[in-house]
């Protein structure tokens, strides 16, 4: 960002940084295999909404004076990151957005704290463990400030090694192929599950069905489909398809199966079923099929906080070598 602020008639409309990984673009592969990488985005509202992918997206719309000035600037950057004698990374960064991710509410007022089959142990591990890594970082920028590093290599193979682990482990994959921590969509699942199970306790049937279990691992485009054809889908999301490269490096999730329940509220709905009673068969099976998204999310989390005290090992190691 200090390159990009430094002049800003290079940069006419603005300047925006994101710590975040964008799964649409090309490199998102090699992210999540380790390989650090910069996303360089200059397509305003305007074209994404009107020109993007149209056939309004032609040659004569390209405004090259401006492409030459991005290339230049891009350029800049990437010989400031090869010439520099420590890897551009900022774990103080990584850091907050860990905090953010673990605090994420899958539905309002819903946490993580807030799901009775998360154990708050585990929970509370993570949450230290991310806090010892937030410390481990910024006691490293403190030592880095300084200008002397005395021991630059050893530095650079430590921070790259915490890079690394940190991509190769935490980039993951939601049932709509956008980057996520490992631990969402399972939260979100174990969120939505017992809310639709609340509502068809209540008498709310098409609350349940539209706004809880539609919007719960897959099943949203698989309700869809032939009952066939979305077993099918499941197995080819399985971590260990033969045929999907993402399935153990995208981190996802085990979909859990909602389709029949899906389709058997329905039918009720259409029928004028209302009372509770009408649902148990329903609300049983949710129940039985949310132990195992908790024992999934629960096992998740506990991987993650194992992940942050690496990292905070690895960065207090850097800190000590680079005097």
């Amino acid at each position: 960002m200090e390159k990009l602020n430094s002049d800003p008639s290079r940069t006419p409309f603005g300047t925006l940084s994101q710590n975040t990984v964008w799964a649409n673009a090309d490199h998102v592969t090699l992210t999540a295999a380790g390989i650090p990488g910069l996303y360089f985005n200059t397509v305003g509202t305007s074209y994404l909404t009107r020109n993007y992918h149209t056939n309004y997206d032609i040659l004569s719309n390209v405004n090259f004076d401006y492409l030459a000035q991005n290339i230049e600037v891009i350029n800049d950057i990437w010989v400031d990151h090869d010439r520099a004698t420590l890897p551009l990374l900022d774990f103080v960064a990584r850091a907050t957005e860990a905090s953010s991710r673990i605090a994420y509410e899958a539905e309002p007022g819903i946490g993580l704290g807030a799901l009775p089959g998360v154990d708050p142990a585990t929970l509370t591990k993570l949450q230290e463990a991310v806090q010892r890594f937030a410390d481990a970082a910024s006691a490293l920028d403190a030592k880095l400030a300084t200008g002397r590093c005395s021991n630059s290599r050893r530095v650079a193979a430590l921070t790259m090694r915490a890079e690394r682990l940190f991509l190769t482990t935490l980039v993951a994959l939601d049932v709509f192929d956008q980057y996520i921590f490992p631990h969402q969509q399972l939260q979100r699942d174990a969120t939505r599950m017992p809310l639709a199970v609340d509502s068809l306790e209540s008498g709310d049937p098409v609350i349940a069905n539209d706004t809880y279990v539609r919007r719960t691992g897959l099943t949203s485009a698989g309700r869809l489909f032939a009952y066939e054809t979305y077993v099918a889908e499941l197995a080819r999301h399985e971590p260990s398809s033969d045929r999907l490269q993402w399935g153990g490096q995208g981190h996802l999730s085990p979909y859990v199966d909602l389709w029949q329940e899906y389709h058997a509220v329905a039918d009720k709905i259409s029928g004028g079923l209302t009372d509770p009673s009408h649902y148990s068969t329903e609300i049983a099976s949710l129940k039985e099929k949310l132990q195992p998204v908790y024992h999934q999310l629960n096992g998740r989390l506990d991987s993650m906080a194992q992940v942050f005290e690496r990292g905070a090992r690895l960065l207090t190691w850097a800190a000590k070598v680079a005097h």
